[in-house]
This record gives C-alpha cells, structure tokens and sequence, in this order.
C-alpha cells in the first residue's frame, strides 16, 4: 500500500480514534476488497472505501493500493 504526501497530511489532521479505524480498514482491505468497497469507473481500476462518514479513495495496479 502506498499514499501520497497529501494523503499523509489529511490522515494526520484527523482525530486519533477515527485514524485507527481507517487504518484497520486499510489493512483488512489489502487481503481483498472487503467491506463496503465500491468501483468508481468502468475503465479504470478506481475505487472508495467508506469509514463511517468518510471515503477513501484509492486504486488498485497490482499488487499495490495507492491511496
């Protein structure tokens, strides 16, 4: 799995406990698209993992996520 700078920097201005969540759900997610995981377009391997009232966005070049 890899991020950008910009993904790093949003991660880091939430709060702490939703933080741990989102990076439980990373990992789950790099076994398989598991959880509530929706492709975004046809053409593309683009797609959003929902953590509660957020979305991150991601995409999938195997075998790496970038987020």
């Amino acid at each position: 799995m890899r991020g950008g700078r910009v993904s790093g920097e949003q991660l880091r201005a939430l709060p702490k406990p939703l933080r741990r969540k989102i990076g439980q759900r990373l990992e789950v997610l790099q076994s398989g698209l598991a959880g509530d995981v929706k492709k975004l377009t046809a053409r593309e391997q683009k797609y959003r993992l929902r953590v509660g009232s957020y979305r991150l966005l991601f995409r999938l070049e195997d075998p790496v996520i970038f987020v």
